[in-house]
């Protein structure tokens, strides 16, 4: 136990640089409860590793891809989100991979 790293919290700010996208995308994952995040005081804190463990879980869930209003084919928004996340998470892999 003496030897237990702990990961570090991390605010917005970080949170935006490591997924790769704005602070109010952070902001609106939040808001919307795509991300899981802590609050101290006013402001959120974030632990990456349960963030990317979180949108690879939600990544590889099925989703509706494709809902049918007025007869037309139209992308539904769940899927938008998916593709985002999917973007997040492959620029995150990248990041990786590009350090070792």
């Amino acid at each position: 136990m003496a030897n237990e790293q702990h990961e570090a919290a991390v605010d917005t700010k970080e949170m935006a640089r490591i997924l790769g996208v704005s602070v109010v995308t952070v902001s609106r994952m939040v808001r919307d409860g795509e991300i899981p995040a802590i609050k101290v005081g006013e402001r959120f804190r974030f632990f990456p590793s349960r963030v990317i463990a979180h949108l690879e879980a939600k990544a590889a869930e099925p989703e509706d891809l494709w809902a049918l209003p007025s007869g037309n084919l139209a992308r539904s928004a769940g899927a938008v989100k998916a593709a985002e996340t999917r973007r997040i998470l492959a620029a995150e892999r990248a990041k990786q991979s590009d350090k070792t």
